[in-house]
Protein backbone atom coordinates (compact mmCIF):
# COMPACT_ATOMS: atom_id res chain seq x y z
CA UNK A 1 0.00 0.00 0.00
CA UNK A 2 1.05 3.58 -0.72
CA UNK A 3 0.82 6.11 2.12
CA UNK A 4 3.82 8.45 1.74
CA UNK A 5 5.56 9.66 -1.43
CA UNK A 6 8.78 11.66 -1.82
CA UNK A 7 9.09 13.52 -5.12
CA UNK A 8 12.26 15.11 -6.44
CA UNK A 9 10.77 17.85 -8.59
CA UNK A 10 11.62 21.15 -10.23
CA UNK A 11 9.70 20.38 -13.44
CA UNK A 12 6.08 20.80 -14.49
CA UNK A 13 5.67 17.04 -14.02
CA UNK A 14 7.02 17.31 -10.47
CA UNK A 15 4.63 20.13 -9.61
CA UNK A 16 1.66 18.31 -11.14
CA UNK A 17 2.45 15.06 -9.35
CA UNK A 18 3.07 16.73 -6.00
CA UNK A 19 -0.24 18.60 -6.05
CA UNK A 20 -2.13 15.57 -7.41
CA UNK A 21 -0.61 13.22 -4.83
CA UNK A 22 -1.58 15.52 -1.97
CA UNK A 23 -5.09 15.93 -3.39
CA UNK A 24 -5.42 12.12 -3.46
CA UNK A 25 -4.74 12.06 0.29
CA UNK A 26 -1.17 10.73 0.21
CA UNK A 27 1.38 12.24 2.57
CA UNK A 28 3.64 13.96 0.05
CA UNK A 29 7.09 15.52 0.30
CA UNK A 30 8.47 17.35 -2.73
CA UNK A 31 12.11 18.41 -2.88
CA UNK A 32 13.01 21.35 -5.13
CA UNK A 33 16.41 22.92 -5.68
CA UNK A 34 15.61 26.64 -5.48
CA UNK A 35 13.29 29.06 -3.69
CA UNK A 36 11.74 29.80 -7.06
CA UNK A 37 10.88 26.12 -7.40
CA UNK A 38 9.06 26.47 -4.09
CA UNK A 39 7.01 29.42 -5.33
CA UNK A 40 5.46 27.58 -8.28
CA UNK A 41 4.17 24.63 -6.25
CA UNK A 42 0.70 25.34 -4.86
CA UNK A 43 0.16 24.83 -1.14
CA UNK A 44 -1.92 21.79 -0.26
CA UNK A 45 -2.86 19.86 2.85
CA UNK A 46 -0.67 16.73 3.09
CA UNK A 47 2.09 18.47 1.08
CA UNK A 48 5.50 19.42 2.48
CA UNK A 49 7.94 21.35 0.27
CA UNK A 50 11.69 21.16 0.98
CA UNK A 51 14.07 23.62 -0.68
CA UNK A 52 17.77 23.18 -1.39
CA UNK A 53 20.18 21.32 -3.64
CA UNK A 54 20.96 17.87 -2.22
CA UNK A 55 23.94 15.63 -2.80
CA UNK A 56 23.79 11.86 -2.33
CA UNK A 57 24.31 11.96 1.44
CA UNK A 58 21.72 14.65 2.03
CA UNK A 59 19.24 12.75 -0.13
CA UNK A 60 19.82 9.67 2.02
CA UNK A 61 19.20 11.74 5.16
CA UNK A 62 15.90 12.98 3.74
CA UNK A 63 14.77 9.51 2.68
CA UNK A 64 15.73 7.85 5.98
CA UNK A 65 13.87 10.58 7.88
CA UNK A 66 10.69 10.26 5.77
CA UNK A 67 10.80 6.50 4.95
CA UNK A 68 8.46 6.88 1.93
CA UNK A 69 6.62 3.99 0.30
CA UNK A 70 7.68 5.36 -3.09
CA UNK A 71 10.32 7.76 -4.46
CA UNK A 72 9.56 9.66 -7.65
CA UNK A 73 12.32 11.21 -9.76
CA UNK A 74 10.59 14.02 -11.66
CA UNK A 75 13.70 16.08 -12.39
CA UNK A 76 14.48 17.51 -15.83
CA UNK A 77 15.09 15.02 -18.69
CA UNK A 78 18.58 16.49 -19.23
CA UNK A 79 19.54 16.38 -15.52
CA UNK A 80 21.37 13.09 -15.96
CA UNK A 81 23.69 13.48 -12.96
CA UNK A 82 20.83 14.35 -10.60
CA UNK A 83 18.86 11.32 -11.76
CA UNK A 84 21.85 9.08 -11.14
CA UNK A 85 22.27 10.53 -7.63
CA UNK A 86 18.60 9.97 -6.78
CA UNK A 87 18.81 6.39 -8.02
CA UNK A 88 21.91 5.73 -5.90
CA UNK A 89 20.40 7.31 -2.77
CA UNK A 90 17.22 5.25 -3.17
CA UNK A 91 19.27 2.06 -3.57
CA UNK A 92 21.36 2.93 -0.49
CA UNK A 93 18.12 3.17 1.52
CA UNK A 94 16.51 0.10 -0.04
CA UNK A 95 13.50 2.11 -1.24
CA UNK A 96 11.63 1.84 -4.59
CA UNK A 97 12.20 4.65 -7.07
CA UNK A 98 10.37 5.41 -10.33
CA UNK A 99 11.66 7.79 -13.00
CA UNK A 100 9.11 10.07 -14.68
CA UNK A 101 9.63 10.44 -18.42
CA UNK A 102 8.10 13.00 -20.72
CA UNK A 103 5.74 12.10 -23.50
CA UNK A 104 6.56 13.01 -27.06
CA UNK A 105 4.18 14.87 -29.35
CA UNK A 106 3.24 12.35 -32.07
CA UNK A 107 2.44 14.66 -34.96
CA UNK A 108 3.79 14.35 -38.46
CA UNK A 109 7.24 15.89 -39.10
CA UNK A 110 5.89 18.28 -41.72
CA UNK A 111 3.50 19.93 -39.26
CA UNK A 112 6.40 20.48 -36.84
CA UNK A 113 8.63 21.98 -39.49
CA UNK A 114 11.18 19.19 -39.07
CA UNK A 115 12.70 20.01 -42.46
CA UNK A 116 14.07 23.19 -40.82
CA UNK A 117 15.40 21.46 -37.70
CA UNK A 118 18.94 20.33 -36.93
CA UNK A 119 19.45 17.75 -34.19
CA UNK A 120 22.72 17.62 -32.28
CA UNK A 121 23.92 15.55 -29.30
CA UNK A 122 25.18 18.43 -27.12
CA UNK A 123 25.42 22.18 -26.56
CA UNK A 124 28.98 22.11 -27.87
CA UNK A 125 27.86 20.98 -31.33
CA UNK A 126 25.11 23.62 -31.35
CA UNK A 127 27.63 26.36 -30.56
CA UNK A 128 29.98 25.19 -33.31
CA UNK A 129 27.17 25.39 -35.89
CA UNK A 130 26.04 28.84 -34.75
CA UNK A 131 29.60 30.13 -34.81
CA UNK A 132 29.73 29.53 -38.55
CA UNK A 133 26.37 31.20 -39.23
CA UNK A 134 24.95 34.72 -38.92
CA UNK A 135 21.92 36.25 -37.25
CA UNK A 136 20.34 36.57 -33.82
CA UNK A 137 19.94 33.40 -31.74
CA UNK A 138 16.98 32.78 -29.40
CA UNK A 139 18.29 30.39 -26.71
CA UNK A 140 15.73 28.45 -24.64
CA UNK A 141 18.01 25.81 -23.10
CA UNK A 142 18.09 27.39 -19.64
CA UNK A 143 20.84 29.24 -17.81
CA UNK A 144 23.26 26.40 -17.08
CA UNK A 145 24.36 26.04 -20.71
CA UNK A 146 24.81 29.76 -21.44
CA UNK A 147 28.50 29.81 -20.50
CA UNK A 148 29.25 27.53 -23.44
CA UNK A 149 27.59 30.01 -25.81
CA UNK A 150 29.47 33.02 -24.43
CA UNK A 151 32.88 31.38 -24.87
CA UNK A 152 32.63 31.30 -28.66
CA UNK A 153 34.03 34.56 -30.15
CA UNK A 154 31.32 36.91 -31.36
CA UNK A 155 28.40 34.70 -30.34
CA UNK A 156 27.52 36.35 -27.02
CA UNK A 157 26.40 39.56 -28.75
CA UNK A 158 23.94 37.61 -30.92
CA UNK A 159 22.27 35.71 -28.05
CA UNK A 160 18.83 36.44 -26.65
CA UNK A 161 18.41 34.08 -23.70
CA UNK A 162 15.14 33.08 -22.05
CA UNK A 163 15.67 31.95 -18.45
CA UNK A 164 13.72 31.47 -15.23
CA UNK A 165 12.93 34.66 -13.25
CA UNK A 166 15.14 33.59 -10.35
CA UNK A 167 17.51 36.08 -8.69
CA UNK A 168 20.46 33.66 -8.72
CA UNK A 169 19.88 32.80 -12.37
CA UNK A 170 19.75 36.50 -13.28
CA UNK A 171 22.97 37.14 -11.34
CA UNK A 172 24.72 34.32 -13.22
CA UNK A 173 23.57 35.79 -16.55
CA UNK A 174 24.81 39.22 -15.51
CA UNK A 175 28.20 37.72 -14.71
CA UNK A 176 28.33 36.18 -18.19
CA UNK A 177 27.54 39.54 -19.78
CA UNK A 178 24.01 38.64 -20.89
CA UNK A 179 21.83 41.52 -19.79
CA UNK A 180 19.34 44.15 -20.87
CA UNK A 181 17.27 43.31 -23.94
CA UNK A 182 19.34 40.16 -24.46
CA UNK A 183 17.89 38.63 -21.27
CA UNK A 184 14.25 37.47 -21.04
CA UNK A 185 13.21 36.21 -17.59
CA UNK A 186 9.89 34.33 -17.71
CA UNK A 187 8.29 31.19 -16.34
CA UNK A 188 7.02 28.64 -18.89
CA UNK A 189 5.72 26.58 -20.47
CA UNK A 190 4.92 29.02 -23.27
CA UNK A 191 2.21 29.02 -25.92
CA UNK A 192 2.97 29.16 -29.63
CA UNK A 193 1.81 32.79 -29.69
CA UNK A 194 4.25 33.85 -26.95
CA UNK A 195 7.12 32.07 -28.68
CA UNK A 196 6.13 33.76 -31.96
CA UNK A 197 6.18 37.17 -30.29
CA UNK A 198 9.64 36.57 -28.82
CA UNK A 199 11.12 35.28 -32.06
CA UNK A 200 9.82 38.35 -33.87
CA UNK A 201 10.88 40.74 -31.11
CA UNK A 202 14.45 39.43 -31.20
CA UNK A 203 14.47 39.16 -35.00
CA UNK A 204 15.89 35.67 -34.49
CA UNK A 205 17.27 33.66 -37.37
CA UNK A 206 18.04 30.67 -35.13
CA UNK A 207 16.47 29.07 -32.06
CA UNK A 208 18.18 26.59 -29.75
CA UNK A 209 16.12 24.29 -27.55
CA UNK A 210 16.38 20.99 -25.76
CA UNK A 211 14.36 17.92 -26.63
CA UNK A 212 12.26 18.57 -23.57
CA UNK A 213 9.06 16.66 -24.40
CA UNK A 214 5.46 17.72 -24.42
CA UNK A 215 5.35 19.26 -20.92
CA UNK A 216 8.42 21.31 -21.71
CA UNK A 217 6.58 23.18 -24.45
CA UNK A 218 8.71 21.58 -27.18
CA UNK A 219 5.95 21.48 -29.80
CA UNK A 220 4.97 25.12 -29.21
CA UNK A 221 8.57 26.25 -29.76
CA UNK A 222 9.02 24.18 -32.90
CA UNK A 223 5.68 25.34 -34.31
CA UNK A 224 6.51 29.02 -33.64
CA UNK A 225 9.89 28.62 -35.35
CA UNK A 226 8.17 26.98 -38.34
CA UNK A 227 5.75 29.87 -38.68
CA UNK A 228 8.58 32.43 -38.48
CA UNK A 229 10.84 30.43 -40.81
CA UNK A 230 13.47 30.31 -38.05
CA UNK A 231 16.01 27.50 -38.17
CA UNK A 232 16.08 25.40 -34.99
CA UNK A 233 18.82 23.41 -33.31
CA UNK A 234 17.48 20.69 -31.00
CA UNK A 235 19.82 19.29 -28.37
CA UNK A 236 18.80 15.66 -28.05
CA UNK A 237 18.66 13.68 -24.86
CA UNK A 238 21.80 11.69 -24.18
CA UNK A 239 19.72 8.54 -23.93
CA UNK A 240 16.06 7.59 -24.07
CA UNK A 241 15.16 6.88 -20.49
CA UNK A 242 13.08 4.10 -19.07
CA UNK A 243 10.30 5.02 -16.72
CA UNK A 244 6.64 5.99 -16.55
CA UNK A 245 4.79 8.99 -17.91
CA UNK A 246 2.80 11.15 -15.50
CA UNK A 247 -0.43 9.43 -16.54
CA UNK A 248 1.10 5.98 -16.16
CA UNK A 249 2.57 6.83 -12.76
CA UNK A 250 -0.75 8.15 -11.47
CA UNK A 251 -2.39 4.92 -12.58
CA UNK A 252 0.35 2.85 -10.88
CA UNK A 253 0.02 4.77 -7.62
CA UNK A 254 -3.76 4.44 -7.58
CA UNK A 255 -3.50 0.73 -8.32
CA UNK A 256 -0.97 0.22 -5.52
CA UNK A 257 -3.23 2.17 -3.19
CA UNK A 258 -6.26 0.07 -4.17
CA UNK A 259 -8.15 3.06 -5.58
CA UNK A 260 -8.14 2.39 -9.32
CA UNK A 261 -11.15 0.08 -9.38
CA UNK A 262 -13.36 2.98 -8.30
CA UNK A 263 -12.40 5.21 -11.24
CA UNK A 264 -14.45 5.57 -14.41
CA UNK A 265 -12.91 6.76 -17.66
CA UNK A 266 -14.22 10.04 -19.04
CA UNK A 267 -14.24 10.97 -22.73
CA UNK A 268 -15.24 14.51 -23.76
CA UNK A 269 -16.36 15.19 -27.33
CA UNK A 270 -15.48 18.79 -28.14
CA UNK A 271 -16.86 21.02 -30.86
CA UNK A 272 -14.08 23.56 -31.41
CA UNK A 273 -15.63 25.94 -33.91
CA UNK A 274 -14.57 26.56 -37.50
CA UNK A 275 -10.81 26.85 -37.05
CA UNK A 276 -7.99 28.58 -35.23
CA UNK A 277 -9.25 27.48 -31.82
CA UNK A 278 -10.71 30.87 -30.91
CA UNK A 279 -14.28 29.55 -30.87
CA UNK A 280 -13.63 27.08 -28.04
CA UNK A 281 -16.17 27.59 -25.28
CA UNK A 282 -14.96 28.00 -21.71
CA UNK A 283 -16.43 24.63 -20.68
CA UNK A 284 -14.77 22.96 -23.69
CA UNK A 285 -11.38 24.42 -22.82
CA UNK A 286 -11.81 23.32 -19.20
CA UNK A 287 -12.54 19.76 -20.37
CA UNK A 288 -9.49 19.82 -22.65
CA UNK A 289 -7.21 21.07 -19.87
CA UNK A 290 -8.37 18.24 -17.61
CA UNK A 291 -7.63 15.59 -20.28
CA UNK A 292 -4.55 13.39 -20.23
CA UNK A 293 -4.78 12.79 -23.99
CA UNK A 294 -6.52 14.66 -26.83
CA UNK A 295 -7.54 13.10 -30.16
CA UNK A 296 -8.50 14.74 -33.43
CA UNK A 297 -7.58 15.36 -37.05
CA UNK A 298 -4.11 16.96 -37.45
CA UNK A 299 -5.57 20.38 -38.38
CA UNK A 300 -7.78 20.38 -35.30
CA UNK A 301 -4.85 19.50 -33.03
CA UNK A 302 -2.66 22.22 -34.49
CA UNK A 303 -5.46 24.77 -34.02
CA UNK A 304 -5.94 24.07 -30.31
CA UNK A 305 -2.30 23.40 -29.36
CA UNK A 306 -1.63 26.88 -27.98
CA UNK A 307 -4.83 26.83 -25.89
CA UNK A 308 -4.01 23.58 -24.08
CA UNK A 309 -0.20 23.48 -23.78
CA UNK A 310 1.43 20.39 -22.34
CA UNK A 311 -1.17 17.84 -23.44
CA UNK A 312 -0.48 14.62 -25.31
CA UNK A 313 -2.17 14.76 -28.73
CA UNK A 314 -2.87 11.77 -30.96
CA UNK A 315 -3.99 12.30 -34.61
CA UNK A 316 -6.89 9.82 -34.46
CA UNK A 317 -10.46 10.93 -35.14
CA UNK A 318 -12.41 7.74 -35.90
CA UNK A 319 -14.29 6.18 -32.99
CA UNK A 320 -12.82 2.71 -33.50
CA UNK A 321 -9.23 3.96 -33.56
CA UNK A 322 -9.77 6.07 -30.45
CA UNK A 323 -11.36 3.26 -28.44
CA UNK A 324 -8.65 0.84 -29.57
CA UNK A 325 -6.01 3.26 -28.28
CA UNK A 326 -7.79 3.77 -24.96
CA UNK A 327 -8.13 0.04 -24.43
CA UNK A 328 -4.42 -0.40 -25.12
CA UNK A 329 -3.61 2.40 -22.62
CA UNK A 330 -5.77 1.72 -19.55
CA UNK A 331 -3.76 4.23 -17.51
CA UNK A 332 -5.41 7.13 -19.34
CA UNK A 333 -8.54 8.05 -17.40
CA UNK A 334 -9.50 11.31 -19.10
CA UNK A 335 -9.54 11.97 -22.85
CA UNK A 336 -11.03 14.46 -25.29
CA UNK A 337 -11.81 14.29 -29.00
CA UNK A 338 -11.97 17.56 -30.95
CA UNK A 339 -14.23 18.09 -33.94
CA UNK A 340 -14.60 21.11 -36.20
CA UNK A 341 -17.74 23.20 -35.89
CA UNK A 342 -20.73 21.89 -34.01
CA UNK A 343 -20.81 18.32 -32.69
CA UNK A 344 -24.46 18.01 -33.79
CA UNK A 345 -24.17 19.19 -37.39
CA UNK A 346 -22.58 16.81 -39.95
CA UNK A 347 -19.87 16.03 -37.39
CA UNK A 348 -17.56 13.05 -36.91
CA UNK A 349 -18.91 13.05 -33.36
CA UNK A 350 -21.80 10.87 -34.55
CA UNK A 351 -19.36 8.11 -35.58
CA UNK A 352 -17.86 8.07 -32.10
CA UNK A 353 -21.27 7.88 -30.48
CA UNK A 354 -22.19 4.94 -32.73
CA UNK A 355 -19.04 3.10 -31.66
CA UNK A 356 -19.50 3.88 -27.96
CA UNK A 357 -22.35 1.38 -27.18
CA UNK A 358 -20.36 -1.45 -28.78
CA UNK A 359 -17.50 -1.08 -26.33
CA UNK A 360 -19.17 -1.11 -22.95
CA UNK A 361 -16.66 -0.87 -20.14
CA UNK A 362 -16.32 1.80 -17.53
CA UNK A 363 -16.71 4.85 -19.81
CA UNK A 364 -18.67 8.05 -19.45
CA UNK A 365 -19.06 10.33 -22.47
CA UNK A 366 -19.95 14.02 -22.42
CA UNK A 367 -20.55 16.20 -25.52
CA UNK A 368 -19.60 19.90 -25.57
CA UNK A 369 -21.11 21.59 -28.65
CA UNK A 370 -19.14 24.30 -30.42
CA UNK A 371 -19.98 27.30 -32.58
CA UNK A 372 -21.08 25.93 -35.93
CA UNK A 373 -20.07 27.37 -39.28
CA UNK A 374 -23.78 27.90 -39.94
CA UNK A 375 -24.31 30.18 -36.93
CA UNK A 376 -21.01 32.00 -37.54
CA UNK A 377 -21.77 32.75 -41.18
CA UNK A 378 -25.24 34.01 -40.30
CA UNK A 379 -23.70 36.28 -37.67
CA UNK A 380 -21.02 37.61 -40.02
CA UNK A 381 -23.66 38.76 -42.53
CA UNK A 382 -26.33 39.55 -39.89
CA UNK A 383 -28.78 37.05 -41.36
CA UNK A 384 -31.42 35.49 -39.12
CA UNK A 385 -30.68 31.77 -38.90
CA UNK A 386 -34.33 30.77 -38.72
CA UNK A 387 -34.85 32.13 -42.25
CA UNK A 388 -32.18 29.83 -43.72
CA UNK A 389 -32.45 26.15 -44.63
CA UNK A 390 -29.24 24.37 -43.60
CA UNK A 391 -27.72 21.73 -45.89
CA UNK A 392 -24.31 20.28 -46.60
CA UNK A 393 -22.46 19.19 -49.72
CA UNK A 394 -19.33 18.43 -47.72
CA UNK A 395 -18.54 14.89 -48.85
CA UNK A 396 -22.06 14.26 -50.13
CA UNK A 397 -24.36 15.17 -53.00
CA UNK A 398 -27.35 17.51 -52.96
CA UNK A 399 -29.50 19.03 -55.70
CA UNK A 400 -28.61 22.62 -54.89
CA UNK A 401 -30.87 24.11 -57.56
CA UNK A 402 -33.89 22.28 -56.10
CA UNK A 403 -32.89 23.39 -52.61
CA UNK A 404 -32.74 27.02 -53.73
CA UNK A 405 -36.02 26.74 -55.63
CA UNK A 406 -37.83 25.14 -52.66
CA UNK A 407 -36.40 27.10 -49.73
CA UNK A 408 -35.24 30.45 -51.14
CA UNK A 409 -32.36 30.92 -48.71
CA UNK A 410 -29.99 27.96 -48.19
CA UNK A 411 -26.79 27.41 -46.24
CA UNK A 412 -24.22 25.05 -47.80
CA UNK A 413 -21.13 23.56 -46.19
CA UNK A 414 -18.59 23.16 -49.01
CA UNK A 415 -15.53 20.96 -49.60
CA UNK A 416 -12.68 20.50 -52.08
CA UNK A 417 -15.01 19.22 -54.82
CA UNK A 418 -17.99 21.49 -54.20
CA UNK A 419 -16.45 24.97 -54.19
CA UNK A 420 -17.84 28.49 -54.39
CA UNK A 421 -17.10 28.67 -58.12
CA UNK A 422 -18.56 25.24 -58.95
CA UNK A 423 -21.79 25.98 -57.07
CA UNK A 424 -22.11 29.39 -58.74
CA UNK A 425 -21.53 27.87 -62.19
CA UNK A 426 -24.26 25.30 -61.51
CA UNK A 427 -26.65 28.02 -60.41
CA UNK A 428 -25.84 30.21 -63.41
CA UNK A 429 -26.30 27.36 -65.89
CA UNK A 430 -29.72 26.63 -64.34
CA UNK A 431 -30.85 30.24 -64.80
CA UNK A 432 -30.19 31.37 -61.22
CA UNK A 433 -27.16 33.55 -61.96
CA UNK A 434 -28.65 36.52 -60.06
CA UNK A 435 -28.74 34.51 -56.82
CA UNK A 436 -27.10 36.47 -54.01
CA UNK A 437 -24.12 34.65 -52.46
CA UNK A 438 -22.86 35.22 -48.90
CA UNK A 439 -19.62 33.24 -48.57
CA UNK A 440 -17.12 32.74 -45.75
CA UNK A 441 -13.64 31.38 -46.38
CA UNK A 442 -11.42 30.05 -43.57
CA UNK A 443 -13.83 31.33 -40.94
CA UNK A 444 -12.17 31.78 -37.56
CA UNK A 445 -8.62 32.04 -38.93
CA UNK A 446 -6.61 35.29 -39.12
CA UNK A 447 -6.93 35.28 -42.93
CA UNK A 448 -10.72 34.88 -42.86
CA UNK A 449 -12.41 36.24 -46.01
CA UNK A 450 -16.04 37.25 -46.55
CA UNK A 451 -17.58 37.57 -50.03
CA UNK A 452 -20.97 39.00 -51.00
CA UNK A 453 -21.86 39.01 -54.71
CA UNK A 454 -24.10 37.49 -57.37
CA UNK A 455 -23.55 33.89 -58.44
CA UNK A 456 -22.84 34.81 -62.08
CA UNK A 457 -19.95 37.00 -60.93
CA UNK A 458 -18.33 34.27 -58.84
CA UNK A 459 -18.11 31.44 -61.36
CA UNK A 460 -14.33 31.79 -61.51
CA UNK A 461 -13.80 32.48 -57.80
CA UNK A 462 -10.90 30.41 -56.48
CA UNK A 463 -10.94 29.78 -52.76
CA UNK A 464 -9.70 27.60 -49.96
CA UNK A 465 -11.79 24.41 -49.49
CA UNK A 466 -12.54 25.51 -45.91
CA UNK A 467 -15.55 27.49 -47.05
CA UNK A 468 -19.30 27.81 -46.61
CA UNK A 469 -21.99 29.90 -48.22
CA UNK A 470 -25.57 31.09 -48.00
CA UNK A 471 -27.34 31.38 -51.35
CA UNK A 472 -30.37 33.63 -51.52
CA UNK A 473 -32.88 33.45 -54.38
CA UNK A 474 -33.34 36.72 -56.30
CA UNK A 475 -36.95 37.20 -55.25
CA UNK A 476 -36.20 36.97 -51.51
CA UNK A 477 -36.44 40.54 -50.24
CA UNK A 478 -35.72 40.48 -46.50
CA UNK A 479 -32.14 39.26 -45.98
CA UNK A 480 -32.29 39.98 -42.27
Amino acid sequence: MIHKIVIFGGTSEGRELAEWSADQGFSTVVSVATPYGRQVVADRPNLVIRVGRLDREHMKELLLMEIPDLIVDATHPHAVEVTQTIRQAAADCGLPCIRVIREEFPVDPESCGEENVLRVPSVHEAVQILGQENGAVFVTTGSKELREFTRYPGLKERIFARVLPDSRVLADCEELGIRGKHLIAMQGPFSTEINLAMLRMTNAKWMVTKESGINGGFYEKIEAARQCDVRTIVIERSEHEKGLTVAELKSRILWLAGKSRHLSRRVSLIGMGMGGGQQLTLEAQKALLSSEVIFGAPRMLRDIASYVPGRLMIPFYKGKDIFDYLEEHPQRYTASVVYSGDTGYHSGCSGFLREFPKRGGNYSVCVFPGISTFSCLCARFQIRGETVFAASIHGQEEDIVSLLRNYGRVFLLLDRTHTISSVCRELSEAGYGRTQIFAGIRLGYPDEQLIRDRADRLTQEESDPLAAMIMEREDIIDAG
